[in-house]
């Protein structure tokens, strides 16, 4: 092999071990945005029965959101409990989510169904 063959080789090897690495650093848990839209449309459409959607709506919820950051995702809560500091919304028979929040309306801690697919940001929690 001479020594143009062998640039060519190393330089299309390390073109190609580039680009699987960049494949594989994206974050495949991230639902495309047209996805997450219909979602949240889905769930606030119906106040009942609405696990699928949250399935990819419960990713999506971030410690130190705004209260209306929630709301632009999930709607109007079903029930709001502590003086509007904390949110419930119904899922179907018994699930439910829960969004915390501070005085100034900032989201402390989520649960609830699905809440084992929190984003990395609440893993602590």
């Amino acid at each position: 092999m001479n020594k143009v063959n062998l640039i060519i080789l190393v330089v299309v090897i390390v073109v190609v071990i580039t680009g699987i690495s960049i494949f594989l650093m994206r974050d495949s848990r991230r639902e495309p945005v047209a996805d997450i839209a219909k979602a949240s449309a889905e769930f606030k459409a119906n106040q009942n029965f609405r696990s699928e959607p949250a399935k990819k709506l419960v990713p999506q919820l971030k410690i130190g959101m705004t209260t209306q950051e929630v709301e632009a995702l999930l709607g109007t809560p079903n029930k709001k409990y502590e003086d509007g500091l904390l949110w419930h919304y119904t899922l179907g028979y018994s699930d439910f989510i829960s969004v915390g929040f501070d005085p100034n309306g900032i989201v402390q801690k989520f649960g609830g169904a699905y809440a084992h697919m929190k984003s990395t940001e609440n893993s602590g929690k």
